[in-house]
């Protein structure tokens, strides 16, 4: 009586011991999961489109609440085009790591194919968690061949060799009883990227001109900008550069203007993995050449000036949100007085459920205005901000805050009105 009084007593607390505390499991049964709840962070995204075409789901406006969070990053392409880096996370499943799907988009496409593939992508990427849910013994996978590509050459020749070129040109006029003007502007590109080479070619003109025909007073400003940048992939953490870049600009005081860099950078994180985060240091080498339109305040028309500058960046992509940060520094090395420090910072982090927080700050600490000329200003130029004025700092930022409560529930579609 007392081995089956024993023997009843231990079974009873084996059970209670596996009701109350349950084996830590690597998955989730299927039974604890009907239905994923999707949250959907990034651009590019139409998700009327999404809730339509992914009807298995359930999309929800809280990341805190999803079983999956979906995280996408763009990334421009040497096409000109774009590829999104597409992140699939969960606290629910602990057996499914975070992976990456990625969706090159060519120049141009359509809205329609655009989405699409957003669409097809995110199926995809959802089938691993599905299949831990119950729900997903009531459906049946099916897939139609939208063409034959098997036919195709898949080996076409690029007669432009990775080239991509692009022109941008605009212009206008105002009339107005008490003054007049005209303005345009003109913007070419010219780029090669592969993964050994990446080839930058900008130029950009701008110019504008406004009359006020009861002042007696014409304001004039040209801006012409161009930079030709050549980067050499060394391997996974290092790159090398040389940048040549020539401006004139009234505003600037700048007649004309040529500086020549040398640059090398390091990526602490392998290049492969920038689209969640990267940490570089750079440090490039050069000369200026400088020619004024007006004598600079150290009674000069021209300058010769050689420099060197250094970059920290710093970005990451994650679920909680994202952070980017950066921090450049020059100096002229023949008069160390003549240096410049900025720093930027952009935050988008999740404080709380629904709870969310954006910065963005931009210091510098100017020193280095060595085009600044040795005539004072006029109220003109100066109400008209002609010319840039003398200044040891600038600093400018936002703060804002979102905040989302209600029904995490959103599938519901209504395009009306």
């Amino acid at each position: 009586m007392n081995q089956v009084f024993k023997f009843s007593s231990t079974l009873a607390f084996l059970l209670t011991t596996l009701l109350v505390f349950p084996q830590s499991n690597s998955y989730v049964n299927k039974g604890n999961k009907s239905r994923l709840k999707i949250y959907v962070d990034g651009i590019g995204f139409d998700f009327d489109y999404l809730r339509e075409e992914i009807n298995f789901i359930d999309f929800v406006n809280d990341p805190f609440t999803a079983d999956v969070q979906i995280i996408a990053v763009e990334e421009p392409t040497g096409s000109g085009g774009s590829n999104y880096s597409v992140r699939f996370h969960s606290r629910t499943f602990n057996n499914i790591s975070d992976f990456t799907l990625n969706i090159p988009v060519i120049p141009k496409e359509t809205s329609f194919n655009k989405q699409h593939k957003f669409t097809n992508t995110i199926i995809y990427g959802l089938m691993p968690f599905f299949n831990e849910t119950s729900s997903s013994d009531n459906y049946k996978l099916h897939f139609e061949l939208l063409n034959d590509s098997t036919s195709q050459d898949n080996t076409l020749s690029d007669k432009w060799k990775n080239w991509v070129f692009s022109i941008t040109s605009s212009g206008g006029f105002n009339v107005e009883q008490s003054k007049s003007g005209y303005n345009y502007a003109f913007i070419f590109k010219g780029d090669k990227v592969t993964d050994k080479i990446k080839i930058n070619n900008f130029i950009y003109v701008n110019n504008r001109v406004t009359d006020y025909k009861d002042l007696g007073y014409v304001y004039r400003y040209n801006y012409k900008y161009a930079f030709s940048k050549v980067v050499y992939s060394l391997s996974e953490h290092w790159s090398s550069g040389i940048t040549l870049y020539p401006i004139q600009s009234s505003y600037y005081n700048k007649r004309f203007a040529i500086a020549a860099m040398g640059a090398l950078e390091y990526n602490f994180f392998p290049w492969s993995e920038s689209n969640e985060h990267i940490v570089s240091l750079a440090y490039s080498l050069g000369y200026e050449k400088l020619f004024f339109y007006k004598k600079n305040y150290r009674s000069n028309i021209q300058e010769n000036m050689p420099l060197h500058r250094i970059y920290i960046t710093g970005s990451t992509v994650q679920p909680w949100g994202d952070i980017s940060v950066n921090l450049t520094g020059s100096e002229y090395l023949n008069d160390l007085s003549l240096y410049n420090l900025s720093f930027g910072a952009d935050f988008s982090v999740r404080i709380a459920k629904g709870l969310s927080l954006t910065l963005n700050i931009m210091a510098i600490s100017i020193h280095d205005q060595i085009y600044i000329p040795e005539d004072s200003y006029t109220v003109e130029q100066i109400i008209s901000e002609s010319i840039k004025l003398p200044t040891s700092f600038e600093l400018s930022g936002s703060i804002g805050f979102t905040y989302q409560f209600g029904s995490i529930y959103n599938n519901i579609i209504n395009r009306r009105l």
